[in-house]
């Protein structure tokens, strides 16, 4: 047997491999649970189901709409990507006040609000994302209106609902 091979080659070696088995059949009867370098075989093996609607975001700059198609992937991601970082503020504080900061505290750690959580101020934002968004499309953001559009799937299409939220809205 391969491991009587090995312990006898090694013992710590033994234990190492023991270990490691150990710690992915823990993975796999959490399910759930995934820390590097376990992973849980199936977390990619389910089928993605649609959802009834989604929510878009739309940039209008300077009155025309940017699409994904007209840039990279690695241009369509630094555009998108602070958008979705700046909507999610008040979910990130959430789940610091609830879970961070209770566990940082159990290991006796500094958990300062002032550190951790960000606060809202869509004024600076769009100045500095104006800027930024210039380097990226080179051209020069004059106009910029950022939204929130849900979409409803039905009959294998997105249509467009009325609701719309604003950027400035997300992060009230």
């Amino acid at each position: 047997m391969f491991l009587q091979k090995v312990y006898k080659h090694s013992r710590w070696l033994f234990l190492i491999m023991i270990f490691f088995v150990a710690a992915q059949l823990f993975i796999n009867f959490k399910q759930g649970l995934v820390i590097s370098p376990f992973y849980h075989y199936g977390m990619f093996s389910a089928v993605s189901k649609l959802k009834d609607s989604y929510e878009i975001i739309e940039v209008q700059q300077n009155g025309k709409m940017l699409r994904g198609q007209d840039f990279s992937i690695q241009e369509w991601d630094k555009i998108m990507l602070p958008l979705q970082y700046y909507a999610g503020i008040n979910s990130n504080n959430k789940l610091f006040r609830t879970d961070i900061k209770r566990l940082l505290t159990k290991l006796h750690l500094s958990a300062n609000d002032k550190n951790f959580l960000l606060q809202c101020n869509y004024q600076q934002f769009e100045n500095w994302y104006k800027n930024y968004l210039a380097q990226i499309t080179n051209q020069p953001t004059n106009t910029l209106n950022i939204c929130f559009h849900q979409y409803r799937f039905t009959s294998n299409k997105l249509i467009a609902t009325d609701s719309v939220t604003v950027l400035s809205q997300q992060c009230n």
